[in-house]
């Protein structure tokens, strides 16, 4: 069983405040609860939390409160543990679109949590190439199609921000192998600084200057062939 919507509408009592997640998610055990019919209204509460690791709403980090998604993030950890650690691509999106219509965060911000919630702290090209058909199937299923090259870049950048890690260039290869964002595109967010101002961008481009390198060297070399 899953979520019961009526007519698209969330279920009764289950509210949508201020970007935080309501309690009454987790059961015995720590597996979320995906088969509640209703959600009793005291059972909502919503809880701001300290800024930890913190991405914004909105279009632009300065114009929009910061705020954590660190329980939305340990929910999809659930999700997964109580799955063997490895559910289907598709049953993890379902499952984080679920989070999605209950909070209204935007696509960019799907793609962070399921960065956070899949590779934790270790974001690397180990972990991410393990987890990319999850990955990919969350950038394939936007809205409007695949996410945008620039909205794939901010979520990198954004996690980079809360977990300093090594061989982000790496990460950023496989991004790029995957074609989750084009050449031109991350030469364009990086270079021509499309991202300044985002979480995490000063780091990300300081970290991808030996891949920014490469993609600049590997056009000008297609072009004179």
């Amino acid at each position: 069983m899953h979520l019961l919507r009526q007519n698209g509408d969330l279920p009764e009592g289950f509210a949508r405040q201020n970007g935080d997640l309501p309690e009454g998610f987790i059961s015995e055990g720590g597996c979320l609860l995906r088969d509640l019919h209703i959600l009793r209204p005291d059972a909502v509460k919503v809880q701001r939390k300290k800024k930890t690791s913190t991405v914004s709403t909105a279009s632009t980090a300065s114009t929009a409160d910061v705020l954590s998604y660190d329980s939305v993030i340990k929910g999809m950890k659930d999700f997964v543990r109580c799955h063997d650690g490895r559910p289907s691509p598709g049953d993890f999106l379902q499952e984080l679109r679920v989070f999605q219509a209950t909070l209204a965060f935007d696509e960019r911000i799907r793609l962070f949590i399921a960065l956070s919630s899949l590779c934790g702290e270790e974001l690397n090209q180990q972990s991410l190439t393990h987890w990319k058909n999850h990955v990919g199937e969350v950038i394939s299923s936007g809205k409007h199609g695949a996410l945008p090259g620039p909205d794939v870049l901010w979520a990198f950048d954004a996690h980079l921000a809360g977990n300093p890690a090594k061989g982000f260039a790496a990460v950023l290869k496989l991004v790029y192998d995957e074609d989750w964002c084009s050449e031109q595109a991350m030469l364009s967010y990086y270079n021509d600084n499309q991202g300044k101002g985002q979480p995490g961008f000063e780091q990300a481009k300081e970290k991808a200057v030996p891949l920014l390198k490469w993609l600049v060297e590997t056009a000008s070399d297609s072009d004179s062939s």
